[in-house]
């Protein structure tokens, strides 16, 4: 678990491996930003790039699996950005309100992190 602060100290969100298996080289992946007056500012997809390239250089991990709710478009643009991709679709699997959404099921590869570190490596040569 890693917590992020401001510069007053207090808790702005966390960004969290958990269920990390390290014979399959795999983990779930979460994050939480927990005040809205923080969302927006780019902080969550530091988060998450920083704690995916943590994973995947430090833990020698191979998969990193997460599920977002489909009403929340600020955090699937934020794990595509980072690499995920979708990979499957739960329907109706919480209520929103009065109404059924889906949990969105996304997955980064190992070796589709290391293609992108290469790529933005090169470019900037």
């Amino acid at each position: 678990m890693f917590l992020v602060f401001d510069s007053e100290g207090s808790i702005i969100g966390e960004c969290v491996l958990n269920e990390i298996d390290f014979d399959q080289g795999s983990a779930n992946f979460r994050i939480g930003i927990f005040h809205s007056s923080q969302r927006g500012k780019g902080i969550g997809t530091w988060m998450v790039k920083s704690v995916r390239d943590f994973a995947f250089a430090e833990l020698k991990l191979h998969c990193l699996e997460l599920s977002v709710f489909s009403f929340n478009l600020r955090a699937q643009a934020v794990y595509k950005t980072a690499g995920f991709k979708q990979v499957g679709i739960c329907r109706n699997a919480v209520l929103d309100g009065d109404q059924s959404a889906d949990e969105i099921e996304m997955v980064l590869l190992e070796d589709d992190w290391k293609k992108s570190k290469s790529w933005q490596k090169n470019f900037w040569i």
